[in-house]
């Protein structure tokens, strides 16, 4: 007894996009630097790989994020970029990130909201010092306790933190 077979082709159509979004920095998050950028994408046949992109405010289109040997256009799990940011101008507007995912059937997601991050490379400016305890004295000693309040600036960001080096306060650090 033979049996024919019949074998067809079936071609999946995958008409569904690729969706993601990028999971930090936070959006309006001030950088410096390099600056990793993590993103998540899925799709219901499966993530090919997720393009980075970048305009600022007067740009009308988005380029692909690819600085050296960086290359953030075709970036496969995990979806991660280190964005050098000292090849970009300040923008006190900021640069808009987004990220393009896109599927193994080749549907690229052109539509995910961007980020906005905020290049800062200004540094604060200390205006002035104050030692409010103990005053009047001209050292303190190893359990004394200091009160002192300290006058900070910063052109663009502001202020999220101010360490004080108290080696010179008497010289001895005592």
């Amino acid at each position: 007894i033979v049996k024919q077979y019949t074998i067809r082709e079936v071609a999946l159509v995958d008409t569904i996009n690729a969706t993601g979004n990028i999971t930090a920095p936070p959006n309006n998050t001030r950088v410096n630097g390099n600056v990793t950028i993590s993103a998540t994408a899925n799709d219901d046949q499966g993530v090919n790989y997720v393009s980075f992109r970048s305009r600022n405010s007067s740009s009308i289109s988005y380029t692909n994020i690819s600085i050296a040997d960086r290359a953030c256009d075709m970036v496969f799990t995990p979806f991660d970029c280190v964005w050098e940011t000292s090849n970009f101008s300040d923008n006190i507007d900021g640069h808009q990130i987004r990220i393009v995912p896109c599927d193994l059937a080749g549907n690229c997601n052109y539509t995910i909201p961007s980020k906005t991050y905020i290049i800062d490379r200004s540094y604060p400016v200390e205006n002035s010092r104050l030692i409010l305890y103990p005053s009047l004295q001209s050292s303190i000693r190893n359990t004394q306790t200091l009160w002192f309040e300290v006058n900070v600036s910063d052109a663009i960001a502001g202020i999220n933190t101010t360490q004080g080096d108290l080696v010179n306060l008497n010289g001895t650090r005592n």
